[in-house]
């Protein structure tokens, strides 16, 4: 049977896009740019068109007449941009369908899933852009050096299971983490306690205190009851287990048991005993009959914001992150609030004080953006996706037009919000953000802006020269809540973050390990979620739950595993 390969840390969101026929379309040249200083260096003389594809950008009201940076890029390249996105849920099958149809876009991206990369390399559906770049590296330069280094060859060999380039791979270096809670001050009170909670008898205490008042003790952010991601932090790890399937990441489930050993606990005695913690807390009212049928969004977070919610894992792993939930959230209700009102807790504590700790990689693969072969013109196409990785481009999308979004001093960028909403609002974006939406996270997946064109280091190693920009058009970076945010998540991340060596982005299944994998996840969403709800019976139906997962092959997916971080580790070091 076949290899294939899946990289560890790809984000959990199932994406991805699809439409109709492709690429050129030709036209008679624009003007140049009246603010650019340089002239129009096309390789071509024809004008062409250029379908640019990505995830969550809205077109609704979009107004592509009045964009500036894209008519910048337009007449820099001269090319005409068209823009296309899909509703998020749908994104990744119709990418996939549309593209295995000979019918896919010009430029577009999937989430570095090896699964479907291959597939797709396989297929010839996308163009081997590594062998454009080669045959003319004058003309493509950052993406020659980015091409041409050992540790981006490695990473893009493992991902499409051939040496050949197909994509531009951008990493995200992220400490994101699940399993930390705000909670209302007020509710918190109420409920008997005059500060957060610290191990899981004090929170199922707080819980069932905050219920008995009538109020949501807890939102986990799972409206679908499958991801299970919170649950599993907050009451399941300090317990010592996971409930959680071995899919998706490559440690998800398991326990370590040694160096770069690791063994199931999904159907363990101690993840019943979780489960059965997180079906009291159903019953007893700190988790929501609602969950698993009300939405995260909307709803949600409008009872939060009206002193409903007592606690909610919602997007605070970062004072950044805790500002909007205070500022852009909770204030626009309650509007003298200040950080006092909104607390964030400590990682809960196992029973014997210690932290359990959260094994991860200090990055992910976050995106790979490619060309698809139906298009027309893909050295065209490489000529955007080139632009944007040059320190122009890079100055374009995060700083904008110098004298119209920004201005520049010793170095000191000062950004002008009102310029930069006619470029966002327009794309469904009115956060106030200061960088453009579209191609921000082709090179880099957190969206910063990063000298790919005039560093001296290898690909791996530019990351660390990135810069985020957000203090700087937020205005947040000496506010209160963010100082206090940050305090607070940076010590949870201190106690609670184990950084898995980088090797481990590396490690590759089998096709008949992946089946296995999508097969336990199943098991996991049907199994669970029944459990915590009452559908099903923890003592009558678990041993059915534990003959089903363990005949489904979690065996030969621990084995696959230990022995593919060994093999992962071999061609790390060798690469070195």
């Amino acid at each position: 049977m076949k290899t294939t390969k899946i990289l560890s840390l790809i984000l959990c969101f199932a994406l991805v896009l699809g439409l109709t026929a492709a690429c050129a379309d030709k036209s008679p040249a624009g003007d140049s740019d009246p603010n650019s200083d340089t002239p129009n260096n096309s390789n071509q003389s024809d004008r062409v068109t250029i379908r640019v594809a990505e995830y969550g950008t809205g077109l609704d009201n979009a107004r592509p007449e009045d964009d500036r940076i894209k008519k910048y890029i337009e007449d820099k390249l001269n090319i005409n941009l068209e823009y296309v996105s899909f509703d998020d849920s749908v994104w990744d099958e119709t990418i996939d369908t549309n593209l295995m149809a000979g019918m896919g876009f010009d430029v577009f991206h999937n989430w570095a899933q090896q699964e479907s990369t291959t597939r797709w390399v396989n297929g010839n559906v996308i163009v081997p852009v590594g062998d454009l770049v080669n045959a003319d590296p004058g003309r493509y330069p950052v993406l020659n050096k980015l091409f041409n280094s050992p540790d981006y060859k490695m990473f893009s060999t493992s991902l499409t299971g051939s040496e050949t380039v197909y994509g531009v791979l951008a990493l995200a270096f992220s400490r994101w983490y699940a399993g930390t809670l705000t909670y209302n001050k007020k509710i918190l009170n109420e409920a008997g306690f005059t500060e957060a909670p610290k191990n899981l008898a004090e929170f199922m205490q707080y819980g069932k205190a905050a219920a008995e008042k009538g109020y949501t003790a807890w939102w986990p952010r799972n409206g679908k009851l499958t991801s299970l991601e919170e649950m599993d932090k907050i009451v399941a790890y300090p317990m010592g287990t996971s409930i959680r399937a071995n899919e998706g990441g490559v440690t998800l489930g398991m326990v370590q048991t040694g160096t770069d050993t690791w063994k199931s606990v999904t159907v363990s005695d101690a993840s019943r005993e979780a489960i059965r913690v997180l079906n009291g807390m159903y019953n007893d009212g700190t988790l929501p009959m609602g969950i698993g049928t009300e939405e995260d969004f909307g709803p949600i977070l409008d009872q939060w914001d009206n002193d409903k919610i007592g606690a909610i894992s919602y997007f605070v792993s970062s004072g950044a992150q805790y500002a909007w939930t205070l500022n852009d959230r909770y204030k626009k209700v309650r509007t003298d609030a200040t950080y006092e009102d909104l607390i964030v807790g400590p990682m809960i504590q196992a029973e014997d004080g210690s932290y359990p700790k959260q094994y991860d990689i200090p990055f992910w693969l976050g995106a790979y953006t490619m060309i698809s072969s139906g298009c027309k013109t893909p050295d065209r196409a490489l000529d955007y996706l080139e632009f944007l990785g040059s320190a122009e481009g890079q100055n374009l999308i995060f700083k904008g037009i110098e004298g119209v979004h920004y201005t520049e001093e010793n170095g000191k960028v000062t950004f002008n919000t009102e310029e930069w909403k006619n470029e966002n609002v327009m794309y469904g974006f009115d956060d106030g953000r200061c960088y453009y939406p579209w191609g921000s996270f082709f090179y880099n997946a957190m969206s910063r802006w990063t000298p790919w064109e005039t560093s001296s280091a290898s690909w791996f190693d530019i990351y660390k020269e990135e810069h985020n920009y957000t203090d700087e058009w937020t205005g947040l970076g000496v506010s209160p809540e963010v100082a206090y945010g940050n305090e607070i998540t940076d010590q949870n991340r201190a106690n609670v973050f184990v950084d898995l060596p980088s090797y481990y982005a590396l490690v590759s299944f089998t096709e008949e390990e992946l089946a296995i994998r999508a097969n336990l996840k199943a098991l996991v969403d049907e199994y669970v979620p029944a459990f915590i709800t009452g559908k099903k019976n923890l003592d009558g139906d678990w041993d059915e739950y534990v003959q089903k997962y363990t005949d489904a092959g979690v065996a030969k997916v621990e084995a696959g595993l230990n022995s593919a971080i060994a093999a992962a580790r071999a061609k790390f070091e060798a690469a070195k």
